[in-house]
């Protein structure tokens, strides 16, 4: 199965008491986020459901990659994803992601790097607007295991 584990776009910094959750991408975010959904498109990395965190900056990249066209997937907001660790994926995939292929999670770091070190092995920088393509030897969510995956490519915009 396929998964592919995504760092929302650039955003803005918080103003006076802005809930940090309330942050809206910046211009060049949503230029990446536009270029991540070109390239991913390019590779045929298009996921047939995606669980999305509750920020506004997770639902604005959402967003973008969903706005093609030909884009028919499912798209679940998990307000776990907002405070979650790279350790609490396994469950929320576990809850959500059912035998969903390919899949796709839009979050924040450190819990995404985290998230794929615990799956790889391998410490990788995923940046934001930053796609891991990741192989997984499982057929359904529920069955992910730590150290049985394979990172196949770490998409930039």
């Amino acid at each position: 199965m396929d998964l592919f584990v995504i760092r929302h776009a650039k955003a803005k910094s918080a103003v006076d008491d802005q809930a940090d959750i309330d942050r809206e991408l910046t211009g060049s975010g949503k230029k990446a986020a536009r270029s991540l959904a070109s390239k991913l498109r390019e590779l045929s990395a298009v996921p047939s459901l995606i669980l999305c965190s509750p920020a506004v900056r997770a639902r604005q990249t959402c967003g973008i990659l969903t706005m093609a066209p030909d884009y028919l997937g499912h798209l679940t907001y998990c307000p776990e994803l907002f405070n979650a660790d790279g350790n609490d994926y396994f469950s929320i995939l576990a809850q959500y992601g059912g035998s969903a292929d390919p899949l796709a999670i839009v979050a924040h770091n450190p819990a995404i790097e985290e998230f794929v070190e615990s799956l790889t092995g391998n410490s990788h920088r995923i940046r934001t607007a930053n796609a891991a393509i990741l192989e997984c030897d499982c057929s359904r969510w529920d069955q992910l295991k730590e150290n049985a995956v394979r990172l196949r490519h770490v998409v930039e915009p």
